[in-house]
């Protein structure tokens, strides 16, 4: 809360995006997280590498940090009444690379089936945060533009609130 603040008394924008982790979604999921003092966490497990057995499913809106990060977007919505906030998710490409590790790209060529299902769940995934984030009215939500499904952004669109 205090570093949006921030952002907006020093920049005045139009936006402020409510948070920008591209883990929240894995941690959920069943990835570990290491977390530094000075930067975001990263993932440090993935649940799918080695062909480990785990069981996928959507998250919904009560688990993992959600609930915190909705409770700072009506904080934050109660202080600043004129600015829209962004809903930013991790988008499937990111969200398969922190399930599987970096055997998914070996995986797209061995098991290009396995990587499809994989990569249709992350799919639902980022429609069901986008839907988390419209249920709130959070004003426009989009992937992380690092994402190579940068089309998917166009999908996404659909949830914006007015």
């Amino acid at each position: 809360m205090k570093v949006s603040a921030n952002l907006f008394q020093d920049n005045k924008p139009d936006g402020i995006p409510v948070v920008f982790d591209l883990q929240v979604e894995a941690e959920i999921i069943g990835c570990k997280l290491r977390w530094a003092n000075d930067s975001p966490p990263c993932v440090s497990s993935h649940p799918l590498e080695n062909d480990q057995d785990f069981t996928l499913s959507v998250p919904s809106s009560k688990e993992g940090r959600i609930p915190v990060i909705m409770h700072a977007l009506r904080r934050l919505k109660s202080v600043y009444k004129d600015v829209s906030f962004f809903g930013l998710i991790t988008g499937p490409l990111t969200l398969a690379t922190h399930i599987m590790g970096t055997e998914l790209l070996m995986n797209m060529i061995l098991e290009p089936e396995k990587v499809e299902n994989l990569l249709s769940f992350c799919t639902e995934v980022a429609l069901r945060m986008s839907e988390i984030y419209a249920e709130k009215r959070c004003g426009y939500n989009r992937h992380s533009r690092s994402d190579a499904f940068a089309d998917f952004s166009e999908d996404i669109s659909l949830f914006s609130a007015g």
